[in-house]
């Protein structure tokens, strides 16, 4: 099993090195077809592999502005007692540079990517992105919670 995770991390970590520089086929080449794809600048589910090509031709901004640097924590590969399926989830703090060579931090994103093994390879059948805390929001949410409890 051990080696499952590792191939899976060692995976992911090629495939978001492709998106980094501007290429984001390494993760178009192992979403399955019909795969579902969350992501908070995607006003809704995706749920095929080719809708999420379009989302990304028409609006991918690493081409131009590439990550630079990328720091990965509570990364975990949850494997299925039949070694066929896998959940990844990870955070990812990722850093641009912006033209006049200042670095700049994005913010914290959680993924989760659920993973099967098809024909011998591990392929993604879901991918779940979100960002953490979000305090503008978070604010919000707490201001409709404060408004909710208020008696008339």
């Amino acid at each position: 099993m051990s080696n499952i995770k590792e191939i899976i991390l060692k995976n992911e970590k090629a495939m978001n090195e492709r998106w980094n520089k501007g290429d984001y086929s390494g993760f178009l080449d192992c979403y399955v077809d019909e795969v579902t794809f969350v992501d908070p600048g995607v006003p809704s589910m995706v749920q095929s592999r080719e809708e999420i090509r379009e989302k990304l031709e028409m609006n991918f901004p690493y081409k131009e502005f590439p990550i630079v640097k990328s720091e990965y924590s509570n990364e975990k590969v949850v494997v299925s007692d039949g070694e066929d399926m896998a959940v990844l989830t990870y955070n990812l703090h990722n850093s641009m540079q912006s033209k006049s060579g200042k670095l700049l931090q994005l913010p914290l994103w959680h993924c989760t990517q659920v993973y099967q093994l098809i024909q011998g390879e591990w392929r993604i059948i879901h991918n779940h992105w979100s960002f953490a805390q979000v305090p503008e929001l978070m604010e919000r949410v707490q201001a409709i919670f404060t408004e909710a409890a208020k008696e008339d």
